[in-house]
Order: structure tokens, then C-alpha cells, then sequence
């Protein structure tokens, strides 16, 4: 199961008590992936309840991994390569460090300051070797 942009929005009380039974239930029994602009830090905040935010995380980083991209959007990377946004407008035009498969750098991350660390995109992803969703995913069933 994936969940994308976790946090985005702000949940209600009893969407947030909904999405911590979904995690109990998926809990070592099956995958989950959840990507997020905000940080683990900030989900009490999102959830409106740092104990429902508490009891989410532990059971979802107990067999995970974490990983977390920083940087400017690669949308916003492309439409400035393209020249549809120029680089003062919403960053300095310094060299992003991802690279395109077929090309240079692109030319878009904003410079990071102590005030501003730049954006960043949280990945936590869980695995359960023997459940369902990863046995359909074997080359040799």
C-alpha cells in the first residue's frame, strides 16, 4: 500500500484515529510506503495529536526504512531548465544534484541557509518478507 504526500493537509481527529488503526492492522502483515513533506518531528502537529502521531510511528518505523530527499522540487527543476521560471524568482540557480538520465545537471536548487534549510521529502517504506503483497511480486510464483 502506498500513501503519498502524508501531511499535506492537516487531519481531522477521527481521520487520524482511522489511518493509526489502518498501520495496526498492516503491521507485520504487510508493505507500506508513505512519503511526506513534513518531518517525523512535525506529525503531532499534522495529526493533531502527538500520542496518536507517537503510537503511527512506532509502528511503522519499527521494520522500516527511512530516507529522505532534499531539495527543490524536480518539477519546479524542469520548468526552470526550461526557462518557463527564471531562477530569481524562486531560487539562486545553482546546480541541483540530481542529474537526468539523458543530460547535465539541471540548474535549480536554491542555496540552504541555518534560516532556511530547504525542502526536503520523507520516504518510509516497510517490507514483510512471506506476506501476500511481496510473494505476488516473486519472479518465481
Amino acid at each position: 500500500m502506498i500513501i503519498d504526500e502524508l501531511g499535506y493537509l492537516p487531519f481531522e481527529t477521527s481521520a487520524a484515529h482511522l489511518l493509526f488503526q489502518l498501520v495496526s492492522r498492516r503491521y507485520e502483515r504487510g508493505s507500506l510506503l508513505i512519503t511526506s513533506n513534513r518531518s517525523v518531528g512535525d506529525w503531532g502537529e499534522v495529526f493533531g495529536d502527538p500520542i496518536v502521531a507517537t503510537a503511527i510511528l512506532d509502528r511503522l518505523l519499527h521494520h522500516s526504512h527511512v530516507l529522505t530527499i532534499r531539495g527543490e522540487s524536480y518539477r519546479l527543476c524542469e520548468k526552470r531548465r526550461s526557462g518557463l521560471i527564471r531562477a530569481g524568482r524562486t531560487g539562486s540557480g545553482e546546480a541541483c544534484r540530481r542529474r537526468r538520465l539523458d543530460g547535465p545537471p539541471l540548474r535549480c536548487a536554491p542555496p540552504r541557509t541555518a534560516a532556511s534549510p530547504g525542502r526536503h521529502t520523507q520516504v518510509i517504506a516497510t517490507a514483510h518478507p512471506g506476506t501476500a503483497d511481496t510473494d505476488q511480486a516473486s519472479p518465481d510464483k
